[in-house]
């Protein structure tokens, strides 16, 4: 079928963006098994060195670990601090083993698309809870009845502005003929790409309520348009429509004017309308709305781009690093409690 082969397509399109994600998560995946390692051995040797320093006087009066703890330049992390790390390696290791349909979304006839993206977005997001949680229990501040429901879903609301700009890829592949894009509105932002897979949607132009100004924003019919959507700098969203459906890029690396943005390569011809009918209305309202930025774009004056946001540098090393700094809070003061 060909939303199937579309499918397979548009994940192997987005595989750099998804292995640059993937390959720093695997990266804290192994740093917080590094940790976990290293404080229990480091538990184990302090708790020796301390017996042996001791000696005959502390043994049996004294515990070592509790005097190891005292005395240590690190302080050990307690059972309950490394039980939440393990969690969060955890979670991120699932991820990481998941697969590319990790990143697709299928929303079925009449199912709500704003809503099934927030939620794949929600459950990615582990990544980032992961790494809160792993920071704040290195900093002894992990609280479980406040912090453990970062490892089931973060919803893209509570993302900070380092974390949307390192938003994983998604492929959402619409099975219907209705095709409601508007809700995305304010999932678009920082890193964020789409790729919407609806080939059997009705109405010309339902990405044209989505052009704004440092947005990518495209629609047609090939997937060629997925590589400009992968090379954007801006947050962007690539649908794959119908061959009745219009054809146009706003890229906003183009230009500051909307003359420079935006370019349509095929515009429908409209039907017969039945004012009565919802879906007719919804077409002409996106046939509205492209007709006015068409418009607006032809009476714009062409003017030098401006540089683009762009992640500057290596997009994984970047990915990495951010995790690894979030992960990596520097310890707190040591706190001397209790007696020997």
């Amino acid at each position: 079928m060909r939303s199937e082969i579309s499918t397979q397509a548009a994940l192997a399109a987005l595989e750099r963006p998804r292995a640059i994600f993937l390959s720093a998560v695997a990266d804290l995946v192994g740093e917080l098994a590094r940790l976990l390692v290293q404080d229990r051995d480091s538990e184990q040797d302090r708790a020796q060195r301390s017996a042996a320093t001791l000696g005959a006087f502390g043994s049996g009066r004294l515990d070592a670990r509790r005097f190891a703890a005292l005395v240590s330049d690190r302080p050990v992390l307690p059972p309950a601090a490394l039980e939440a790390i393990g969690r969060a390696r955890a979670v991120l290791s699932a991820i990481v083993n998941g697969g590319p349909e990790t990143f697709l979304v299928v929303v079925g006839p009449g199912e709500d698309v704003a809503a099934a993206v927030g939620g794949a977005l929600a459950r990615l997001g582990r990544v980032f809870g992961a790494a809160r949680v792993a920071a704040l229990a290195r900093a002894g501040a992990y609280r479980s009845s406040e912090h453990a429901a970062l490892l089931e879903a973060l919803p893209f609301a509570r993302w900070n502005r380092g974390e949307r700009e390192l938003a994983p890829p998604l492929v959402v592949r619409v099975e219907g003929t209705r095709l409601r894009l508007s809700g995305l509105a304010d999932l678009l932002d920082g890193g964020v790409k789409f790729v919407v897979l609806a080939p059997q949607a009705e109405g010309p132009a339902p990405l044209a309520l989505l052009v704004t100004p440092g947005v990518f924003v495209a629609q047609g019919s090939s997937l060629d348009l997925l590589d400009r959507l992968c090379a954007s700098a801006a947050p962007g969203i690539a649908a794959i429509l119908g061959e009745h459906a219009a054809q146009f890029v706003h890229d906003p690396a183009r230009g500051v004017k909307l003359g420079d943005r935006l370019t349509v390569d095929y515009l429908p011809e409209s039907g017969p309308v039945d004012a009565r009918s919802p879906q007719d209305f919804r077409a002409g309202q996106e046939r509205a709305q492209l007709a006015l930025l068409v418009a607006a774009a032809a009476d714009s004056v062409s003017a030098p781009a401006e540089p683009a946001d762009a992640l500057r540098g290596d997009p994984a090393g970047l990915l990495a690093s951010w995790l690894l700094r979030e992960a990596s809070l520097p310890q707190p003061a040591q706190a001397h409690t209790g007696a020997a």
